[in-house]
C-alpha cells in the first residue's frame, strides 16, 4: 500500500485524486525528454553512418 502524507490542518490522507492529478503531469513531463533521447540516438546514429563509423546506442 502506497504512503500517503496526513494533511496536519484536517487529520485526513491527501486525496486519491491529487496523487492522480501529480502522476499524469509527471509523466506528461517525462515524455518530452524521452522524445529528445530517442531523436538524438537517430540523428547520432544518421550522421555516424556517413562517418562510416556507426554508434551503437
Amino acid at each position: 500500500m502506497a504512503y500517503r502524507p496526513k494533511n496536519k490542518e484536517l487529520g485526513t490522507s491527501i486525496s486519491l485524486k491529487s496523487e492522480n492529478h501529480e502522476f499524469k503531469q509527471l509523466k506528461k513531463a517525462l515524455k518530452n525528454p524521452e522524445l529528445e533521447l530517442e531523436i538524438l540516438k537517430k540523428a547520432v546514429h544518421i550522421f555516424s553512418k556517413n562517418d562510416g563509423k556507426s554508434i551503437n546506442l
